[in-house]
Order: C-alpha cells, then sequence, then structure tokens
C-alpha cells in the first residue's frame, strides 16, 4: 500500500470515527429531549396541583368567613338590638316626648306604645323559630312582611299639610295580619312538633297578637284626640321605625339561608380539600423527585459534553493531522503529475527528434528511384512513424485531461469540413473491412459554428474509427441531428452506431478511463491502447458536452455526443463550397426517389435545389433538368444531360474529375464540388496544386538561415531545401543565430526552440529586440503543449511547424510568409487568376470588385493601410474607436476578411479588453499578410498592369501604396536593377520604407 493510500485510510477511520461519535452524541441529545419533555409534563401538572391547592385554601379562608359570619348572626339572633332598630326607636320615643309635651292630656300614650312596640319586637323575633320546612317558612314570612310593610296607610291628600289616620283601614290591616299569623301557626300545627314549640304556639303567639290588636284599638281610639300635624309626624316616625324592623328581619332571614346553605356543603368540601391536599402532598413528593432525576442527568449531560468537546478537540487535532498529510500527500502528487507532464513533454521532444529523422529521411528516400520492395518497406516505416506519433499524441491528450489542462479554441468553423475531415480519414479503413459507412447531417443542422473544431473532430475520428476497428460486417454510421435550436446557438447531437461486436454490460462503467478497453480477449483480437474513449470522454467534459454510450454484445454499440455551439454570424463554408447559384437547380434521380441516401435528400433540401417527383428515367419527362444522378453502374440510354454517379466507397478508386463519378458517402463539401464542376464548368475553378513528396512552387532567390543543434535534424532541413536552389545557412545554437543574423540579412529564419548555450526564445527577443533582422522566424518546436505555443508568441515567434516536420505544412507556412513562385524568365509561366490570402475570401473581393484585379489589389493595399492604422492607433473616446470599427467591420465584409469581420461584430458588441487586443493582432496579422501576397505575387499579364519606370519612380515620391502592387509586376531588368537590388527594393516596400526604396531605385539610376 503507498503512502498516500495509508493516508487516505486513516482520513476514513477519522471520519467513520466521528460518524460514531457524532451519533451517540445525537443519541444523547435525543434522550435528553425526551427526558425534558417527560420532566415539562410532570413540572405542568405540578403548577396545576398547585394551582388547585391554591384555590382550595381560598375556599377554606371563605368557609371560615362563613362560619363567623353565621357565629355573628347566631349572636344576633339571641334578642339584642340592633343599632338602627334603636336608632329609630330613639326617634320615636324624643317625637312622642315633643307631643306629650304639647298635649299633656296625651300622657297615656306613651305606655300604650311601649306595650305596642314590646308586642311588635316579640312577634318578630318568634318569626324565624317557626318549625316549618325551608320554604314554607319563606312564604310564610314575605306575607307577613307585606302586610306590616302596609299597616298603617297614612292618605295623603293634594295638600302636603293634609294626611290622617284611616281607622277603619288600620282595623283592616291589622286582621289581615293575624289571620296571616292564625295560618302560620295552623300550618305549623299540622306537622309533629315538639312540646316547646307547640306551648310557644299556643300559647305566646296568641298572647302577643292579642297585645298587639288592644294596642291598636287604643290607638284609635286616641286617634280624635291628636292634632293632624303632629299625629302625622309622628306615624311617620312609627313608620320609618317599622321599615327598620323589616330590614333588621330580612337581614337576618339572608344570613340564616347562607347559613344553611354554606353548612349544608361544607363538609363536602372539607373532604375534597382534603383529598386535594393528599394529592399535592404526593405531586410534591413526584416534583422532589423529579427534581433529583434532572439533577442527575444534568450531571450527566455535562459529563458527556466534556467527553464530547475533548474527543472533538482530539479528534480535530487527528484531522489536521491527516489533512497536513493530504495536503502534503496531493503537493507531492501535483509535484508528481508536473514532473510526469514535463516528462511526457521531453519524452515527446526526444522521441519526435528521431522520428523527425525518420518520417523525413524516409520521405526524401521515397524521392530516389528505388526497388519496389524498398519503396514498400518505406512506406511501412513512414506509416509506422506516423502511427507511433499518433501515440504519443493521445498520451499528451490524457496527460492534458489528467492534469485539467485541456484548453479549448473558440473560431467559427465550418461543420461540414469537419465531417469531410473525418470521412476523408474512416473511408479508407471501412472500404477494406468493406463496411457501409454514411454520414446522415440532418436538413436544420448549421454549418457555420463557432467552436473548436479540431477537438470536435479529434471525438468524432476517435468514435468512428473504433467503429470501424471493432465492426467485422455491416455498417457504420455517423449522424448528426439538431436536438434543441434557440436563436443564437444549437445543440447538436453527433451519433456514431455500428453492427460491431458490442460491450458488455459489465465493461461499461469502466469504458472510459485511461487504457481500459472492455473484455481482454477483444483487446487481444484487436488491438489498441484504450486512450482513445479517455480522450474523448475528457474532451467531452472541456466541451461542457454529454458523452454517452449505449451497447450490446453482439449486437452493436452507439456512442452520442451532445454538445452546445453558438452558430457563427457569418458564412464559413470556402467559396466552393457556397454554390448559391444552384438555387433552384432541377435534378433528376433515375431508377426513382426512394432510391435515393438520405444524406442526398438532406443535403439538397439544405442548399435549396428541387428534385423532380418519383419516376423512371425518361427523355423529356422533366421540364429542363439540369442533371442526373446514378447509384452505381448502371446502364444509361443516350441522353444530352450531365451525369453524376454515386458509387459504394468499397467499390474501387473513382477519378471524381474525369468520370464525374463521387464515393459515397457524401458530405456537403464533396457534393458542392461535384456539383459546380459538372454544372459550373464555364467558371474558372482553382485547380488542387499537386506537389511531389518535396517542396515546390516556392520563390527561387531565399536566404534562409536554419537554427538546429541536432546534426541530424539539420541534414533533414538540407534535404527538403536544396531542391528549391535557396541560399541555405545553418548553425547549431541560438547565439549563433543572433551573430549570424548581425551580418546578413535573411528572407526566412528557421530556430529550433531548445538548443544549448541559447536557446530558440532568448534568440528571437535578441532579434527582435535589436532590430537587426525583420525577416519572419518559424519555429521548429517538438511540444505541442499549450504553455509552449503561448511561451512561443510571448517570445516573438510569427509561426510554428511542429516535429517531426510534415512536408504539407512546411509548405504551407512557407507559402504563407515567402508567396508562391515568382515569374521565371524562361519559359514564360502561365499568370494565376488571382493570388490566394489567407483570411481573405479572393473569389468574393474579386467579385465585388467587378472582376477587375488591378481594383482589388488597391483596394487592398488600403485596406492594408486602414487594418495597420487601426491595430496601432489608441482613441481618446469610445465613440472614435466605435465608428473605426464600424468602417473596418464594412470593408472586411466587402472583401471578404470573414473572421475578421466577425471578430469586428463581436467587438461592437462588447467591451471585453480581450477580444479588441485580439482583433488588433489579427488586424496586423492580416495586414502583414495582405502586402507580403501583393509583393510576391505572380506576374501580371501587360493587359492587368501598364507601368512605366517613370512612373513607379514618382508613386515613390509621393508614398502612393500603388507601388506596392507596381512593383510585382516589374523585372529588375525593367528597373536597372540587380537581383539583389531588386530584393533590396521588395524588402523595403515592404516595410512602407518609400524613402529607402527611392534611394535605391535612384542612385542605381545614377550609377
Amino acid at each position: 500500500m503507498s503512502q498516500l493510500d495509508q493516508i487516505l485510510a486513516r482520513g476514513q477511520q477519522e471520519r467513520q470515527s466521528l460518524s460514531r461519535l457524532f451519533m451517540a452524541f445525537a443519541l444523547v441529545i435525543l434522550l435528553l429531549m425526551l427526558a425534558a419533555i417527560g420532566s415539562i409534563s410532570i413540572i405542568s401538572r405540578v403548577v396545576n396541583d398547585y394551582t388547585a391547592y391554591r384555590d382550595i385554601s381560598q375556599m377554606q379562608m371563605a368557609l371560615d368567613e362563613v362560619r363567623i359570619a353565621e357565629m355573628i348572626l347566631m349572636r344576633e339572633q339571641k334578642g339584642q338590638d340592633m343599632p338602627l332598630v334603636e336608632h329609630e326607636l330613639k326617634e320615636f320615643q324624643q317625637e312622642v316626648e315633643r307631643v306629650l309635651e304639647r298635649y299633656p292630656d296625651m300622657q297615656g300614650l306613651e305606655p300604650l306604645y311601649r306595650d305596642y312596640r314590646q308586642s311588635v319586637i316579640k312577634l318578630l323575633e318568634t318569626m324565624p323559630k317557626f318549625t316549618l320546612s325551608y320554604n314554607q317558612t319563606r312564604d310564610h314570612y314575605f306575607r307577613i312582611k307585606e302586610q306590616i310593610i302596609s299597616f298603617p296607610v297614612v292618605g295623603v291628600q293634594d295638600n302636603e299639610n293634609a294626611g290622617t289616620v284611616d281607622p277603619a283601614h288600620l282595623q283592616q290591616a291589622l286582621t289581615k295580619l293575624i289571620s296571616a299569623l292564625s295560618d302560620a301557626t295552623n300550618n305549623s300545627q299540622r306537622r309533629p312538633v315538639n312540646v316547646q314549640q307547640r306551648d310557644f304556639t299556643q300559647s305566646h303567639m296568641a298572647n302577643y297578637l292579642s297585645q298587639v290588636d288592644q294596642a291598636t284599638q287604643r290607638l284609635m281610639a286616641m286617634e280624635s284626640q291628636l292634632n293632624r300635624t303632629e299625629l302625622h309626624n309622628l306615624l311617620q316616625c312609627v313608620e320609618r321605625y317599622k321599615v327598620a324592623v323589616v330590614q333588621v328581619g330580612t337581614l337576618k332571614m339572608d344570613y340564616n339561608d347562607l347559613s344553611t346553605t354554606v353548612v349544608n356543603r361544607a363538609q363536602t368540601l372539607s373532604d375534597t380539600m382534603n383529598s386535594a391536599l393528599a394529592n399535592h402532598r404526593r405531586t410534591l413528593q413526584q416534583s422532589y423527585d423529579l427534581v433529583h432525576l434532572l439533577v442527575l442527568m444534568a450531571l450527566m449531560f455535562t459529563l458527556a459534553t466534556f467527553i464530547l468537546v475533548f474527543t472533538l478537540l482530539r479528534s480535530r487535532r487527528a484531522s489536521l493531522r491527516v489533512l497536513d498529510d493530504l495536503s502534503l500527500a496531493v503537493h507531492e502528487a501535483q509535484k508528481a503529475a508536473d514532473a510526469k507532464a514535463r516528462f511526457l513533454a521531453n519524452m515527446s521532444h526526444e522521441i519526435r527528434n528521431p522520428m523527425n529523422a525518420i518520417i523525413g529521411l524516409s520521405q526524401l528516400a521515397l524521392k530516389e528511384p528505388l526497388p519496389a520492395k524498398v519503396t514498400n518497406w518505406l512506406q511501412r516505416v513512414q506509416q509506422s512513424g506516423q502511427g507511433l506519433l499518433r501515440l504519443l499524441d493521445d498520451i499528451l491528450d490524457v496527460s492534458k485531461v489528467e492534469a485539467g489542462k485541456l484548453v479549448l479554441e473558440s473560431n467559427p468553423f465550418d461543420l461540414h469540413t469537419v465531417l469531410e475531415h473525418i470521412d476523408a480519414m474512416t473511408a479508407f479503413s471501412a472500404r477494406d473491412k468493406r463496411l457501409d459507412w454514411r454520414i446522415d447531417v440532418g436538413a436544420d443542422v448549421p454549418a457555420g459554428l463557432v467552436g473548436d473544431p479540431w477537438r470536435l473532430g479529434q471525438v468524432l475520428l476517435n468514435l468512428a474509427s473504433n467503429a470501424v476497428k471493432f465492426t467485422q460486417r455491416g455498417e457504420v454510421r455517423l449522424t448528426v441531428r439538431v436536438h434543441r435550436r434557440q436563436e443564437r446557438s444549437v445543440e447538436l447531437e453527433f451519433t456514431v452506431e455500428d453492427t460491431g461486436v458490442g460491450i458488455a454490460p459489465e465493461h461499461l462503467e469502466t469504458l472510459f478511463q485511461p487504457f481500459e478497453q472492455g473484455d481482454p480477449a477483444t483487446t487481444r483480437r484487436f488491438g489498441g491502447t484504450g486512450l482513445g474513449l479517455t480522450i474523448c470522454h475528457g474532451i467531452a467534459s472541456a466541451m461542457n458536452a454529454l458523452l454517452t454510450v449505449h451497447s450490446q454484445q453482439g449486437v452493436g454499440s452507439r456512442f452520442a455526443l451532445r454538445a452546445h455551439f453558438p452558430l457563427a454570424e457569418l458564412d464559413t463554408r470556402p467559396p466552393h463550397q457556397r454554390i448559391t447559384a444552384l438555387s433552384g437547380v432541377r435534378i433528376k434521380w433515375h431508377n426513382g426517389l426512394q432510391a435515393r441516401p438520405a444524406d442526398w435528400r438532406s443535403w439538397t433540401a439544405y442548399h435549396g435545389i428541387v428534385l423532380p417527383c418519383d419516376c423512371d428515367f425518361e427523355e423529356g419527362d422533366i421540364s429542363d433538368p439540369h442533371l442526373l444522378v446514378v447509384l452505381g453502374d448502371e446502364p444509361l440510354p443516350e441522353t444530352s444531360l450531365p451525369v453524376l454517379r454515386l458509387r459504394p466507397q468499397w467499390g474501387g478508386a473513382v477519378n471524381t474529375i474525369e468520370e464525374n463519378a463521387l464515393a459515397l458517402p457524401l458530405t456537403s463539401p464533396r457534393l458542392a464540388r461535384a456539383i459546380s464542376r459538372i454544372l459550373q464548368p464555364e467558371q474558372e475553378r482553382e485547380v488542387p496544386h499537386k506537389h511531389g513528396p518535396g517542396l515546390s512552387g516556392l520563390p527561387a532567390g531565399k536566404r534562409v538561415l536554419v537554427v538546429e543543434d541536432n546534426a541530424i535534424n539539420r541534414e533533414l532541413m538540407l534535404g527538403l531545401l536544396a531542391p528549391l536552389q535557396w541560399q541555405l545557412d545553418l548553425v547549431e545554437n541560438g547565439l549563433e543565430a543572433v551573430e549570424q543574423v548581425k551580418r546578413r540579412d535573411y528572407d526566412l529564419i528557421l530556430m529550433d526552440c531548445h538548443m544549448p548555450v541559447m536557446d530558440g526564445f532568448d534568440a528571437v527577443r535578441h532579434i527582435k529586440s535589436e532590430g537587426h533582422c525583420s525577416a519572419p522566424i518559424i519555429a521548429l518546436s517538438a511540444y505541442v503543449l499549450p504553455e509552449e505555443k503561448a511561451r512561443m508568441w510571448q517570445s516573438g515567434f510569427d509561426d510554428a511547424v511542429d516535429k517531426p516536420i510534415q512536408i504539407e505544412q512546411l509548405q504551407q507556412t512557407l507559402s504563407h510568409w515567402l508567396g508562391h513562385s515568382v515569374a521565371v524568365p524562361e519559359p514564360p509561366r502561365k499568370a494565376l487568376n488571382v493570388c490566394q490570402i489567407d483570411g481573405i475570401d479572393m473569389d468574393l473581393a474579386l467579385q465585388n470588385a467587378g472582376g477587375q484585379r488591378p481594383i482589388l489589389h488597391k483596394a487592398l493595399a488600403l485596406f492594408a493601410d486602414q487594418l495597420t492604422e487601426f491595430a496601432s492607433q489608441q482613441w481618446a473616446e469610445e465613440t472614435q474607436f466605435q465608428k473605426a470599427l464600424h468602417n473596418l467591420k464594412g470593408v472586411a465584409g466587402n472583401l471578404g476578411a470573414n473572421a475578421l469581420y466577425w471578430l469586428c461584430h463581436q467587438a461592437e458588441q462588447s467591451d471585453d479588453d480581450t477580444l479588441r487586443n485580439l482583433l488588433r493582432q489579427q488586424a496586423r496579422k492580416l495586414a502583414k499578410g495582405i502586402r507580403r501576397k501583393l509583393a510576391f505575387q505572380a506576374e501580371p499579364s501587360t493587359q492587368e498592369v501598364k507601368t512605366t519606370r517613370t512612373e513607379f519612380i514618382d508613386a515613390l515620391r509621393m508614398g502612393d501604396t500603388q507601388a506596392l502592387i507596381w512593383v510585382g509586376g516589374m523585372t529588375p531588368a525593367s528597373l536597372n536593377l540587380t537581383d539583389e537590388q531588386h530584393h533590396a527594393l521588395i524588402k523595403a516596400l515592404d516595410g512602407f520604407d518609400f524613402e529607402q526604396a527611392l534611394a535605391i531605385v535612384e542612385n542605381n539610376n545614377n550609377d
């Protein structure tokens, strides 16, 4: 077990320990919560019991107060006079005394009143002692009370002094009172009573009533003796006294009722209170026990918290140690990954150098006449070298994916060009295995996208190559469909389906891991490293795309890539693919519409080509058809229509130019070229220049400096460049290159990046900073990492050629910087129709110039000036920049500078400084390319450029850029210059140094 695995295992153990600890802590917290809930419930019950106890205590206090009131009431019932009665009696006596003083003959009234008072008091005191039922006694009492209240009715008439006692009415009232008392007495005798009560009723009550009656009779007899006014006052006193006596009786009766009710229920209330107190004592005991339990639980919780905190601190220290170890391990792993990346880059560099020699020397050897057997060996050597290079690229790509350094570009591209490249790389393998290889593109799939075409093509090519490799019979199909479309973007789904061996379900999970290839038996059978799908998965992740696989063993597999692309706002297709003139072309399909391939249908719908109805070929069955399409080698009747034959890709090699045949599957660029070739033969088309194994088509007489420390590579470069008849200087390091540049002027410098003494990066910086040479410097590098490329551009390299050197790439790079061959004196070479400038659609530009090449050349020269000024200008205000940007955008669109037009459009909608810097960089690069192409273009004919040496000198004096166009059509002899002076003249004009150019021409003329 490695150190990292041990650290990870320790970390896992620590995490498990922490997990168990937190689970225990959570359990303790849960138990405490349950205990708290129970405690709250018990405390709530205690509070309720305490409330009940408080209420019972208050009830007991009320009961005590009632008992005290009862005692007071009983004491008053024993005959004690109440203050109210005494007060009224005293006032009555005082009033009687005043009457007697004024009326001496009324002295006999006082003893009579005293008897009356005693009789009434005795009567009232006796009433509550009747042994009747409570309700009966109460009813009779109120009847007597009513009679007493209405006893002496005093008639008060309108005159307030008028009033008298009606003796008849008084007699009537007393009679009613006596009757009521008799009824009460009779009712009391109906029930069994004791002897004392019976005696009281028979003797005392009758006596009291008789005394009252007698007193009343006497009072009535004396009525005539009293003055009306005095009697009225006296009767009012009697009335007040009577009312006071009745109120006392009522109060006593109310107290008696309350005492009776309370006493009857006092015992029940006392029992309830005693029971509640007992329950309260039990609850208090439980609460006391609960407090003990809570205290114990609090102690346990404190102890558990202390243990938890101690354990957490200990675990934290352990975790910190693990994290430190992990950080150290990650740092070491990162260092190891960086070392691995550097090792792979160095190994790639070291392997590519000998591979450069192997492939390059084999290419040189193939140029020589050799026996067929040796030629076959060398071809196999080249194929094996190319295969080894692809393996190196795969390893580097996997390293980038693992390190997270896979960088994607974002440029406009044509999807059909990518598909054509995949078809070119896959069709031959499918044809060798006689597989049906098809590419099916939906009619609504846009061609112009923004993204990384190289990485997209790499994913699709890997998937298609794997499908062909693992399929023995049947078909392999690449399908492109629109999954979701928005206003300015589209989500495409690319599917690669095959009828191959398929993948077992248990191997699908590890399919995208490095060096995994499913079944080992399949690996032994078909070979491979297992890196392709890993690279595809890494690229898909970097693209934010989704890569899925569905497979059934023995049936086949289906890989799907779903990716999102912004739409390019310009047509990125090359000129020969934009056959807008074919819109509405009528095409006849031989043998019926049902035989048409799906890809043909989608392509014709995409380009707006009209297909006729389903019918067999007969002359005249469609009005004015333009083209007849035939599937395979079927014989045709005689016809005057152009014929395009579609043949299976495994049907043998076909010459598509001479036979008008096209191999399936169909792609948009190939169909465009075929139909354009057949239907528009009168238009001038660019015929591909066929190069041999070596470099050709480059201008002669150039002086080139080759800086390379490897002797074999120097020999290889000498072999590649010698046929061009260039003057070559070879040095071994950057320091020698700097010194050599100081001594001589060069048209081109080819320099390796990694050399002893001084590497290529430092050498380029010295050369650029000292200004000794303005020639383009091209890097020769075996490094392909993005950091290496960025370092090249930062150092000052103008371009780069990867090792091992591919002749096609070197040819393209040299042509870009040096142009094509200038006119050769003998024999005169036919001029090209129009020069090709990278970044400009020259066909569109020539069309917009009305087909006049001199006008186009002048417009391009002015455009180069505008690009230079735009790239170097610093605007103080944003409005000035936007105006210049809009102007540049319009000119770029007219001259076919599509990529620059797109950049201008993006810059108008954004204030990103990075985008604007990129725009300036592309403007400088395009301006430099325009001037170089115009300076080194093929010699124009006399009909196109007619100028004299005098006009040329005048243009130099005026600083007219027309001189840049004229100098390309003037030979050294026409200017009285040697070849070396002519070259210096062109170099000066290339740098817009009109004064130096004028000096060269005039000094030579003076000589």
